[in-house]
């Protein structure tokens, strides 16, 4: 009877240990489990913030981009503009040039006219001395009575051709000064207007390098 009762106990004893293993090894089971669910929380909210990463990038990314479009669309237009600004100052100087070279072809040829009439002048000018010479020495001779006043009438008109002559290489004399004052002011245009041409390539220049730029960060 009592061995019986010792092989009960220690079967009970036996079982109880292998319960006790089982239970054991259920809890390794179950610690793992739970470090799996956990690293399984871990990937996911990685995977989440990840996802937010991405899409937060790729806003910041199709930001910059859209930027850097409207860039482009502005330097484009300011491109246009520069082209046609350049375009109107390139007619502008061709205008200005050919007018400089009318107006000096003009002065030119009213120099030709001035000095002829001077000489013109200064030869009736001496002409009429010459006469008055003549007149003088005719009175002092006596009885000339017809040829004096011929030559004084030849006086009176030479004078009269001098002073129309003097009065229009006056004239003409002022409006050559005044076509070299308009040639002056006008090259001065012109270099004003060549200093602008050369700042509206630079300035055009330049909008299109940055614009080459924009595009191949694009």
């Amino acid at each position: 009877m009592k061995h019986m009762k010792k092989r009960k106990v220690r079967k009970k004893v036996q079982s109880l240990e292998e319960v006790s293993q089982d239970m054991e090894g259920l809890l390794g089971v179950e610690e793992r489990y739970m470090e799996c669910l956990k690293t399984i929380s871990n990937l996911e909210e990685q995977n989440i913030q990840a996802d937010m990463n991405a899409e937060a990038t790729e806003a910041s990314m199709k930001g910059d981009i859209d930027k850097k479009q409207l860039q482009i669309t502005s330097l484009e237009t300011e491109i246009k503009n520069l082209n046609e600004q350049l375009e109107t100052s390139e007619n502008r100087l061709s205008d200005l040039s050919e007018t400089v070279g009318h107006l000096s072809e003009r002065r030119n040829s009213l120099d030709t006219t001035v000095t002829d009439l001077q000489s013109t002048v200064s030869a009736q000018k001496e002409e009429i001395e010459s006469y008055k010479v003549k007149v003088a020495e005719m009175e002092m001779q006596g009885d000339r009575t017809d040829e004096v006043s011929h030559l004084k009438n030849e006086i009176e008109q030479l004078t009269e051709q001098f002073k129309s002559k003097n009065e229009e290489s006056e004239q003409l004399s002022m409006l050559r000064d005044n076509l070299f004052s308009e040639i002056t002011t006008l090259k001065a245009n012109y270099n004003e207007q060549i200093e602008l041409n050369k700042q509206q390539c630079e300035n055009l220049s330049s909008s299109e390098s940055r614009l080459n730029s924009l595009q191949l960060e694009l």
